[in-house]
């Protein structure tokens, strides 16, 4: 197996470890994996409040579509589309309320909310949300993160091919450079990146 093939593989199951397997974020009772009502577990080392840490759902009191999108990009699921309590209600406990996000956070616990598991809800006010389902490009830090981890990979193999195949990348070797690479490579926002072997 080649030095790139090996790097790229051993960078996406890290990846897909990181964003998918390790979530604490789930959509049930929805047709496909990218709809349904948000269900979160509580396990990041915390008591949960005298109770064994379980799924539990999120009360939809202040939700908008700032909240569905970051739902959906925390999900891998696209864009969001609509939100709702169209999906039933869940049981266990509603772990979340008044939760407000701007758009821009990466998961859903980073927005603002009240204390886990202070709410004044009933799980008729569950909240589901719908997703375009289609898989959004990397965003900017995330393609920061997998270029660098590839361009340093390649130093130990050959450099420029690594950082072109696995990047989509355009590298150039600059005058004076001694061989070293910067590579660029446009992202989902419009914004080049940059690095240098």
């Amino acid at each position: 197996m080649s030095g790139c093939l090996k790097g790229t593989l051993i960078t996406l199951l890290f990846l897909y470890i990181l964003y998918f397997v390790l979530s604490n974020v789930r959509l049930v009772n929805g047709s496909n994996k990218c709809t349904g009502s948000v269900e979160l577990y509580q396990n990041e080392r915390q008591m949960c409040w005298g109770r064994p840490c379980q799924w539990g759902t999120i009360c939809d009191d202040e939700w908008g579509m700032s909240n569905t999108e970051v739902v959906c990009r925390q999900m891998g699921c696209g864009h969001g589309l609509s939100f709702g309590s169209e999906f039933g209600a869940g049981s266990g406990p509603i772990w979340l309320d008044d939760v407000v996000c701007t758009g821009e956070e990466d998961a859903i616990t980073q927005c603002s909310h009240q204390n886990y598991g202070d709410n004044n809800c009933g799980h008729s006010e569950d909240v589901g949300i719908v997703c375009s389902g289609k898989q959004t490009p990397f965003v900017w830090k995330k393609v920061v993160v997998i270029c660098m981890v590839l361009i340093r990979l390649s130093d130990i193999d050959t450099g420029f091919p690594v950082c072109r195949k696995c990047c989509q990348a355009t590298c150039i070797s600059e005058p004076g450079s001694r061989g070293k690479l910067r590579c660029e490579w446009p992202s989902a926002n419009g914004l080049n990146g940059v690095a240098q072997t």
